[in-house]
């Protein structure tokens, strides 16, 4: 699976400004302004605006919201109330970022949660206690987190974290994977973290664990990571002639930045490798990759599929008439094109996708495709998104005047799937195989993970 970073943040915040280290006051005037410009904004941008809450529900989010407003509002406080409107807009690329104060913190002297984490079994457990103290061990449950509820922590974050339609299987991805960011972000940077633990054989009891800074999390987060900087890796077992092939990102700057690969180099020499050893299965692992550019999803395809294949039906983009009303605007481009499979090392062999609520935008996308025309099978969990449509880049960043919260707006309506009807489209690509998630095959490398998955063959 793949390795827990804050690199989410990382990517999200670099082309950011970093001034002030303090959460600054706004006023409640001010506040007003800030969520009536994103409003407009959202009215002249956003395709899938009314796609799963009307727009008389949009208005009255706003209204709501507005009429509520304290005098004065803190940065922090800015960033909850703006986040709070991922349950009304569902749409996966609509990111709500804090202000300035929490970049100073974050990447200067803030401390973070020390711990990688996963909810299994409707519990919070440690994957990896990443902690000076190094009292817990992987299993451990958290209860409660500084006096709050493990549940009512993660249902809390969730409800504010971007999702498409009903299918919350991506925001419970980010709260997993990102908590450190997560709790710094909603609980302005707690100093130490008092955690109510389950451990079994020694009972409940009270343990309290420092914060770490994020390169000290980085760095011990490394030592334990025999993978790190390995985000694209093919592992193959010619006596099972099987093999488990790792893709973390589909985006070409994560790639190139933090792994130091080329996507279609790295997918050449896989398929020429599998093809040379007579590989008959191999395992495709999607989980945790939240997409990237759609060129490379298409190249991994080109590679599986049998016949000549969709994967966007047409785009659209809103546009305001001369009455001041949206219009949203189909157009095709070389991407709703069918596209041809490869010649040369096309795979003939069983492929097997693994998916979660992480596998989202490009991963989802490729899952969809090879569902639609049953090239292949889906192990593991839904994944995030939609099987009908999606928003995506290109993404206007704006930041709201006052507040300095930001947001990010998607402006193409990716439609997907059009036999679909509106009630699936609140779901994710559904997995043939539910394979639940357990720590120790978190914790397996590809050889032994490659052993795990063939159990189920």
């Amino acid at each position: 699976m793949q390795r827990r970073t804050i690199a989410f943040f990382i990517t999200c915040f670099l082309s950011s400004a970093l001034v002030s280290a303090q959460s600054a006051l706004t006023g409640k005037k001010e506040m007003a302004s800030d969520l009536l410009f994103l409003k407009q904004q959202l009215y002249l941008r956003h395709p899938n605006l009314y796609e799963y809450s009307s727009q008389e529900e949009v208005n009255s989010w706003f209204n709501t919201t507005i009429s509520n407003l304290p005098d004065s509002v803190s940065q922090t406080n800015a960033f909850l109330i703006t986040a709070s409107i991922a349950p009304v807009l569902m749409d996966g690329h609509s990111y709500v970022y804090p202000g300035d104060y929490f970049l100073k913190s974050f990447f200067g002297d803030g401390v973070l949660f020390p711990f990688d984490v996963v909810w299994l079994e409707d519990s919070l457990r440690i994957v990896r206690d990443l902690s000076d103290e190094q009292s817990l061990n992987s299993g451990d449950v958290i209860l409660g987190i500084n006096g709050i509820t493990a549940q009512n922590t993660k249902e809390f974050i969730v409800n504010h974290l971007s999702r498409d339609g009903r299918n919350s299987a991506y925001a419970e991805y980010l709260f997993t994977s990102f908590i450190q960011a997560w709790l710094a972000a909603f609980y302005n940077f707690p100093v130490e973290f008092n955690l109510k633990v389950f451990k079994k054989g020694s009972g409940v009891y009270q343990v309290k664990i420092k914060g770490l800074r994020r390169n000290e999390i980085r760095i011990k987060r490394e030592l334990t990571d025999q993978y790190s900087g390995r985000g694209i890796r093919l592992y193959v077992d010619s006596h099972s002639r099987s093999a488990y092939m790792t893709i973390q990102s589909f985006s070409n700057d994560i790639i190139r930045a933090e792994y130091h690969q080329s996507f279609k180099k790295e997918m050449r020499f896989f398929f020429e490798r599998l093809n040379r050893d007579s590989i008959q299965r191999v395992y495709i692992d999607l989980r945790g990759n939240q997409g990237g550019e759609l060129s490379n999803g298409i190249y991994l395809l080109r590679y599986i599929m049998d016949v000549p294949f969709k994967v966007v039906e047409s785009f659209a983009r809103v546009r305001i008439n001369k009455n001041k009303e949206r219009e949203l605007i189909e157009f095709r481009n070389k991407w709703t094109s069918d596209f041809d499979c490869f010649k040369k090392n096309q795979f003939k062999g069983k492929v097997i996708f693994l998916t979660d609520g992480g596998s989202f935008s490009c991963s989802s996308i490729v899952a969809n495709v090879i569902k639609k025309h049953g090239r292949g099978e889906i192990w593991g969990g839904i994944t995030g998104g939609s099987s009908r449509t999606l928003a995506g880049g290109p993404l206007k960043k704006i930041r709201l005047p006052n507040s300095g919260v930001e947001f990010s707006i998607p402006r193409t309506k990716y439609s997907l799937n059009s036999s679909l009807s509106s009630v699936y489209s609140d779901g994710g690509v559904k997995p043939d195989r539910i394979i639940a998630v357990s720590i120790e095959e978190i914790l397996m490398n590809d050889r032994e993970r490659l052993s795990y998955f063939n159990h189920f063959n």
